[in-house]
């Protein structure tokens, strides 16, 4: 079960997609959102930053692009973390790791938002660390260097 719910986490497929080595694609998906109402996932995330590597935590934002299908999302697009932006419906992503690339704190926030803001509730996940973030910009500049 945890095989196949990793490898449509890792591969993004449909769920009807996963390969038949991983058993029927619906008892997957039915532990997946056990897990999921249950709060697993929460409490394994837990587990992994307890055990955090390192004086170094790395963090990030990042777009996801919603599928055209998900513009009536159940609870409506706010409460599915889908905000519009010029390039369509988005999610974003934030993720706190530790040193060996662990996630220890992981947010969604609507594509619209500012990174800072959608990064917000992830400030305490760098309480007596050293923060690492690589920040880049794909805009060109105007005018001399």
């Amino acid at each position: 079960m945890v095989a196949g719910i990793y490898y449509i986490l890792r591969t993004g497929v449909p769920w009807r997609d996963l390969p038949k080595e991983f058993g029927p694609w619906k008892s997957v998906y039915t532990r997946f959102r056990r897990w999921c109402k249950s709060g697993h996932w929460a409490r394994m995330l837990a587990v992994l930053r307890a055990k955090a590597e390192g004086p170094f935590r790395h963090f990030d934002c990042s777009h996801i692009k919603a599928h055209q299908n998900s513009a009536n999302a159940a609870g409506g697009r706010a409460a599915q973390a889908i905000g519009k932006t010029k390039g369509g419906l988005n999610t974003k992503l934030s993720a706190v790791v530790d040193a060996i690339g662990r996630a220890v704190g992981l947010s969604l926030a609507a594509g619209n938002r500012p990174y800072i803001k959608a990064f917000t509730p992830l400030l305490e996940r760098l309480a007596d660390c050293w923060a690492v973030a690589i920040v880049f910009s794909t805009r060109k500049r105007s005018g001399p260097n």
